[in-house]
């Protein structure tokens, strides 16, 4: 398996033309200047784009990882606690993540098996505050998420339901009170009403708020966008390739909004340059 994980040159892959789209600075004075920014995961080519600036231009590294059009869904973390984001994949038809602690091409560090896959909504954050991150999964179905302390198989080492089960809600994870450990959140599309949850358990939301336009087709992030305190969310809007940040978790307009690419794919979040 780990063969399908190769360091794709980004020559033979056809992806040396990347053209981010148009920036618009949010309220502010300009795009926040924080730890962690955005990335991008294409599916089609199997590689990465990475940015070290939330803001307009290129991608600052780009390489292929994995198989192209094969169904994986994107994940990030510092999976070796080095203080560098890596990236990963996630294969739902079985449950499988492939993980590698740095941003760039290669095999995979970690390659294990957590859930039975199938509908399981893949996630990560450092769940027990030891400087690393690791993975979780999360059922829609039942509103269950199951997270895991270190990257490997085995059991869930907390498993609880947070939110209503079947509501087509999308999981989000974050530190979000700034604490140094990672917990998790949803956003409901319907209203955009994100429920954020400080302590990885069941319980009702800390925060509630509303961010982004009722009824759309966003995806959430999150990251520590202006490296104060706590983690900030925000909105992918993969029709357009636009990016909207917020520092804070209240309603308002977004602090950053710029486009990275040229829409399409899975966003990502992680600190790629250690900085």
């Amino acid at each position: 398996m780990l063969s399908r994980f190769f360091g794709g040159s980004l020559v033979a892959l056809g992806l040396l033309a990347f053209a981010p789209m148009t920036v618009h600075a949010g309220p502010g004075g300009g795009p926040p200047g924080g730890d962690d920014t955005v990335g991008l995961y294409s599916e089609a080519a199997g590689a990465f784009f990475l940015t070290n600036t939330n803001d307009f231009g290129p991608a600052s590294s780009a390489f292929g990882y994995g198989a192209s059009s094969v169904g994986f869904v994107a994940v990030a973390g510092d999976w070796s606690g080095t203080n560098v984001s890596g990236v990963g994949l996630y294969d739902p038809a079985t449950g499988t993540f492939f993980l590698r602690s740095t941003p760039d091409a290669g095999i995979s560090d970690f390659t294990f098996t957590f859930g039975a896959g199938g509908s399981a909504v893949p996630l990560s954050g450092d769940w027990n505050g030891d400087g690393g991150h690791s993975i979780g999964i999360y059922d829609p179905s039942t509103g269950t998420f199951f997270l895991k302390n270190s990257p490997g198989s085995g059991g869930a080492d907390a498993t609880f339901t947070f939110g209503p089960g079947g509501e087509s809600w999308i999981p989000v994870a974050g530190d979000w009170n700034g604490d140094g450990t990672d917990s998790v959140g949803l956003l409901d599309p319907v209203t955009s009403t994100f429920f954020i949850k400080n302590v990885a358990e069941a319980g009702p939301a800390d925060e509630t708020f509303g961010f982004g336009a009722p009824g759309n087709a966003f995806s959430p992030i999150a990251g520590n966008w202006d490296n104060l305190g706590g983690d900030g969310i925000g909105l992918y809007d993969a029709a357009t390739g636009t990016y909207r940040l917020r520092n804070s978790l209240t309603p308002g307009l977004a602090d950053a909004k710029f486009t990275f690419g040229a829409g399409g794919g899975q966003a990502i979040t992680g600190d790629w340059d250690g900085n």
